[in-house]
């Protein structure tokens, strides 16, 4: 859990930085999103070892992520129809919510790195 908490955090600030220039920020979000998309995988394969509260966040964040991939995919493959300017509309709304996502994302994994650390320090005690 600290481990994954650290690559995010670091990924994250990556991607702040890179953001000074927009396009280099928007293409590392690809790579962002990928990691944390695994990351989060990962902590649904570790289900029992969670809490509730930090199960139903990663379920929501995966299902979110779907869902933003998904209509992204069908506006990008036109098989969803709109206007030029609704495109445009739909793609910056899709890498703002991209980018809560993985805001979302850092806050989940920075409460599984605090909890981890809460029941190793019950066990030490």
């Amino acid at each position: 859990m600290k481990t994954m908490y650290r690559v995010n955090l670091v990924l994250i600030i990556l991607n702040l930085f890179l953001f000074i220039i927009p396009f280099f920020g928007l293409l590392f979000m690809i790579p962002l999103g990928m990691v944390q998309v695994v990351c989060s995988l990962w902590l649904l394969s570790q289900y029992k070892r969670t809490s509730r509260p930090i199960q139903w966040m990663n379920k929501s964040h995966l299902l979110l992520a779907a869902l933003t991939l998904g209509t992204m995919f069908l506006v990008g493959k036109d098989y969803v129809h709109f206007s030029s300017n609704m495109e445009e509309m739909v793609f910056i709304l899709g890498m703002i919510i991209s980018g809560l996502l993985g805001i979302y994302f850092m806050y989940i994994s920075y409460r599984c790195y605090i909890e981890n650390e809460e029941q190793l320090s019950l066990i030490t005690k």
